[in-house]
């Protein structure tokens, strides 16, 4: 099931996973299956993107996809909160995630864009 729904359960390069007071691994390290993609709490608010992968606890990640935040599902993030976490929209409803969570959600740009052209069209 983990597979369907994009969870890591294993090590990662060699580095334990978080545990449940999120000691272990870096939040924002990358998983197997989530190359070029980004954590959610590095995104910019207001882009749309789409959930790769997630990084969460086996029971954590069957939780959130029964929110609908499940791999292929189209997100935004809105806003984000004084704590670090954010309100994030997906299928119509908005959840607000803490800042570890955000951190675990590994998303890419929509089909079709690139994020890093766009970044360097803002800039000019």
């Amino acid at each position: 099931m983990s597979e369907t729904i994009g969870c890591h359960t294993g090590d990662v390069a060699g580095a334990p996973s978080t545990s449940a007071r999120g000691e272990g691994r870096h939040p924002e390290q990358s998983f197997p299956g989530a190359s070029g993609a980004e954590p959610l709490s590095a995104c910019r608010t207001g882009d749309p993107r789409v959930l790769q992968a997630t990084g969460a606890r086996p029971e954590m990640a069957r939780r959130l996809a029964a929110l609908g935040l499940r791999r292929g599902a189209q997100l935004t993030l809105l806003m984000r909160t004084a704590g670090g976490g954010g309100i994030v929209s997906v299928a119509g409803a908005r959840i607000a995630l803490d800042h570890s969570m955000l951190a675990e959600l590994f998303t890419v740009g929509p089909v079709g864009t690139d994020t890093k052209d766009q970044d360097s069209k803002d800039a000019a």
